[in-house]
């Protein structure tokens, strides 16, 4: 496993604050990445470095967050490609008190079809692609589980919705297919 003063080759050292990055924050963890890197870094806990210069929306009041080096829980392979950029929207899916973020929910609605996926944890993930039509309730035309990685990575490789290969067969979602407001 690669530490912190030794990060493998395609991840920006965490704490030399030389680069912009992102972070989320989930399940107590904090993942974070560089644009360009090849991993995503995970963090047990709310980690921050001490250089905050843009925060776009500060959801940590409340919660312990530790500024100082962490050592490395895991890293991920970031999926390939520019998967940051895809026109997804995000939002955070919250416990049914309003509290805790249970899990992530991305959307795309391109070419008349609306690409999702919904993360739980690292290994928890589903991916869904529907007919814009049929969103959010009715037949998936493709859909895949398993974890972060594997279900971007193949949505991402699909064709766009109405092109050759593009999966164009309707078919009910399988009960496992975690639908948000569902």
């Amino acid at each position: 496993m690669p530490t912190i003063d030794h990060p493998p080759q395609g991840l920006s050292h965490p704490f030399l604050g030389n680069q912009a990055c992102s972070r989320t924050f989930a399940h107590g963890y904090t993942f974070r990445w560089v644009k360009g890197d090849r991993y995503i870094a995970v963090f047990l806990g709310t980690c921050i470095d001490g250089r905050r210069v843009l925060i776009l929306r500060d959801q940590l009041s409340g919660e312990r967050v530790v500024s100082t080096p962490q050592p490395l829980a895991d890293i991920i392979a970031a999926p390939t490609g520019q998967w940051w950029d895809h026109g997804f929207t995000f939002i955070h899916l919250r416990d049914p008190d309003g509290g805790a973020v249970i899990a992530i929910h991305a959307e795309r609605w391109l070419a008349g079809a609306v690409d999702t996926y919904t993360l739980r944890a690292i290994g928890e993930a589903v991916a869904a692609r529907y007919r814009a039509e049929n969103y959010p309730y009715g037949d998936v035309l493709w859909q895949r589980t398993g974890t972060v990685a594997e279900v971007i990575t193949e949505l991402l490789a699909l064709p766009r919705h109405g092109t050759p290969g593009a999966p164009t067969r309707a078919r009910r979602a399988p009960s496992d297919l975690w639908i948000p407001g569902g």
